[in-house]
């Protein structure tokens, strides 16, 4: 036959997705490395997340944050982190370093992928259940005070959000992160991802 039939076999796992497996896998938390990776669906299909995204697309602002050049070094000067700081800001608990051989090296440390804060960003207790889809994201918060919902997530001009279904401002923070100012108790944070160029591509096609 042309095609076949039955379900398809996944596919085979690189070095660096088996070397993060066998560690305990990363769980709720990111993976980062300095090479982008050759079999991404495997490592999507491996349920592991990895800080820049998915590949061809990787997430600049990210990439930034983190980077060790120049523009990631300005980047972080300006939001007042440390190079150890960014990393605990995207969720990174595992670096995977490629050369000249495959080590990881777990972080101590890091931030999980929400978080209340304080308007000047100090992180404050409360309770935070993410639920995140394609494009979209869902947060229970429960909070003792006002504040702001932080989101190890990137920000982009795109993405709307909604506060109990009235509409929130997205806040760019830390640079690079999203957030949205949340009362004192529980409410709903809802985020969609809604690019104008989406709806044009669209509407040139039904044109």
């Amino acid at each position: 036959p042309f095609f076949a039939t039955g379900p398809a076999a996944p596919p085979p796992l690189d070095a660096v997705t088996r070397a993060v497996l066998a560690a305990g896998g990363a769980g709720p938390f990111r993976v980062a490395t300095e090479e982008y990776p050759e079999a991404v669906n495997a490592r999507l299909a491996a349920d592991v997340a990895w800080v820049d995204g998915y590949h061809p697309l990787p997430l600049a602002a990210a990439a930034a944050l983190r980077a060790g050049g120049a523009r990631g070094l300005a980047l972080r000067q300006r939001s007042g982190l440390s190079d150890a700081e960014a990393l605990d800001l995207l969720n990174v608990r595992y670096a995977v370093f490629v050369d000249p051989s495959l080590r990881i090296v777990r972080r101590p440390s890091t931030r999980p992928r929400a978080w209340l804060a304080a308007p000047d960003l100090t992180p404050r207790p409360g309770r935070v259940t993410v639920v995140s889809g394609r494009d979209t994201l869902r947060a229970g918060v429960s909070a003792a005070e006002p504040g702001r919902l932080v989101l190890s997530e990137i920000w982009h001009p795109a993405w709307k959000a909604w506060l109990d279904a009235r509409r929130a401002r997205v806040h760019r923070v830390h640079g690079a992160l999203r957030a949205v100012d949340v009362p004192a108790g529980t409410s709903m944070v809802r985020m969609v991802f809604d690019p104008w160029t989406l709806k044009l591509g669209l509407w040139i096609t039904a044109v």
